[in-house]
C-alpha cells in the first residue's frame, strides 16, 4: 500500500484519486472466496424487500437492484485465507485484499491467463463490498486508510453480517447517495476470476496449474512482483467442485454467468 501512495501518478493510485461519486454507472463489485461471493451475488440478484418508488420496506415485485450490475472478483487463487493466518503471513492477506480492491476500480482486465497482452473494458466499481470476514479483518484498514488519503469518495461495505443484510444496507446506501441506474432491467452478474500469473514456475504450481500451498502461503508482500491475475469469468478457471457449488448456492448468478 506504501508503494501505492508513494508514486500518485501510477495507474493504481488514478483508479481512485479519478474516481466519480456520482457514477451511477459503475458497478456493485463484490470481492472475495467463491462461496461467499456466490451467496451476496444471489441476495443482490434476487431480494426484493423494498419499494424501489419510495425505498419503503415493502416489495413491490422488482428486485431491488434492477438495472444494476453485480459484478464479483472471485478469488480462487488466492483462498483459503484462513492459512494466512495460520501461516503468520497476514500481510500478504492485506496487500491482496488492497490489490483486488484496486482492481475492482479499474475499467480494464485481462482476457484470459496466458494473454499477457490481451485486454477487455468492464465496469468499473461504484461500491466496494468485501465479502470475506479475513478480508473484513486483515484488510480492510488498509484500503480505508488508501481511499482516505485519496479523498475518501468511494463507498465500501464489509460487513459479516447476512448476505441479506448486506444487500440492504447497498439498497440504503444507493437511495440515500442517488446511486441507481434506475434502468428498467433485472440485475445482471458477471464475474472475474483471480488465476495465478502464467509466468511463474513450475516449482510455484500445482499439475492443474493452481498455487502450491508452500508458494501461496510463504508469497512476501510488497514485491514489484505480480503472482495472480484478474480474468474473465470461465469455468476453466475454477474447481469443478467450486463450479458446481456455485450452480447450486446461487441459480440466479450461475445463469447469468453462463449465459455470458
Amino acid at each position: 500500500m506504501d508503494n501505492i501512495l508513494a508514486d500518485s501518478s501510477s495507474a493504481r493510485y488514478s483508479f481512485i484519486f479519478s474516481f466519480n461519486p456520482e457514477n451511477v454507472k459503475g458497478s456493485i463489485s463484490i470481492i472475495g472466496a467463491p462461496s461467499d461471493c456466490a451467496r451476496i451475488s444471489e441476495a443482490f440478484m434476487t431480494c426484493d424487500n423494498f419499494d424501489n418508488i419510495n425505498g419503503s420496506r415493502l416489495s413491490d415485485g422488482l428486485p431491488d437492484f434492477a438495472g444494476e450490475i453485480i459484478a464479483s472478483i472471485i478469488d480462487v487463487a488466492n483462498t483459503p485465507y484462513s492459512d494466512y493466518i495460520d501461516s503468520s503471513n497476514t500481510d500478504f492477506l492485506r496487500e491482496l485484499t488492497v490489490k483486488e480492491v484496486l482492481a475492482a476500480l479499474d475499467t480494464t482486465t485481462s482476457i484470459s491467463q496466458f494473454n499477457h497482452n490481451g485486454i477487455t473494458t468492464k465496469l468499473g466499481a461504484k461500491v466496494i463490498i468485501l465479502a470475506s470476514k479475513e478480508m473484513i479483518k486483515f484488510g480492510l484498514f488498509d484500503v480505508d486508510t488508501l481511499f482516505k488519503a485519496a479523498g475518501g469518495k468511494i463507498p465500501v461495505i464489509a460487513s459479516t453480517d447476512s448476505a441479506k443484510v448486506v444487500a440492504e444496507e447497498c439498497f440504503k446506501l444507493f437511495r440515500k447517495n442517488n446511486l441507481f441506474t434506475h434502468d428498467i432491467a433485472y440485475p445482471k452478474a458477471t464475474g472475474f476470476i483471480t488465476v495465478p500469473s502464467s509466468s511463474l514456475s513450475m516449482d510455484a504450481l500445482n499439475a492443474d496449474g493452481s498455487f502450491k500451498d508452500h508458494y501461496k502461503y510463504s508469497r512476501a508482500a510488497d514485491s514489484d512482483y505480480d503472482t495472480f491475475t484478474i480474468v474473465e469469468f470461465s469455468p476453466r478457471y475454477m474447481p469443478d467442485e467450486t463450479f458446481s457449488s456455485l450452480e447450486m448456492i446461487a441459480p440466479q448468478t450461475y445463469k447469468s454467468y453462463v449465459q455470458d
